[in-house]
């Protein structure tokens, strides 16, 4: 029962972490449950048919929902505001949407089959992401975050690339997200689209 919440306590630091980190560029991300599903069902598919390791087909499903973020977000990460929180609400949807009709990861019914994490995983998980986010509060990265979020137009004016800043942040957010989602399928050893939202 401690171990169940500690798990999900964890799981929900990860979460507020991802969100954390597309905020610190200016923008907000409605579309990190999206990713974290993209996280879930990425690993769940290496370690479940191709029998991968927890670990490697967490690293993989975490580079492959950062990669599918760089990808969504080029173009709407242009946009501000209501209209880049429509924007991603609209690739939540899409993806869940996606998700339901895609026989390979079950569809509608479901995926299951994954095992291997614990609340121990999470604890470790949130350890080492809990560094990494202090270690870049104290990097140059941080206060081009900051310059980008304060005002854009000026931080553009000083030859920083704003698109690719919040483009920088917005992957990093989907790499924490994914992470959670495969170590909660991992934990939960079954998981629906609707188990995202």
């Amino acid at each position: 029962m401690i171990a169940d919440h500690l798990f999900f306590a964890g799981i929900n630091v990860l979460l507020a972490w991802s969100v954390y980190v597309v905020l610190m560029t200016g923008s907000l991300s409605f579309a990190q449950g999206m990713f974290m599903a993209v996280g879930c069902y990425c690993a769940s598919v290496l370690t479940v048919n191709f029998g991968w390791p927890l670990l490697p087909a967490t690293v993989v499903a975490s580079i492959f929902a950062s990669v599918v973020a760089a990808i969504v977000g080029w173009p709407a990460l242009r946009l501000r505001g209501v209209y880049l929180i429509l924007v991603t609400i609209g690739i939540t949807f899409c993806g869940r949407v996606l998700l339901e009709n895609l026989e390979y990861v079950g569809g509608v019914a479901g995926f299951g089959g994954m095992t291997g994490a614990s609340h121990i995983t999470v604890l470790i998980a949130v350890t080492i992401f809990g560094i990494a986010l202090f270690w870049l509060s104290r990097s140059p990265l941080q206060r081009t975050f900051d310059a980008v979020r304060e005002d854009d137009r000026v931080a553009s004016s000083l030859g920083i690339n704003v698109p690719v800043v919040k483009l920088i942040g917005f992957a990093l957010g989907a790499f924490i997200a994914a992470t959670a989602g495969s170590l909660y399928g991992h934990y939960m050893s079954f998981v629906r689209p609707e188990s995202f939202d």
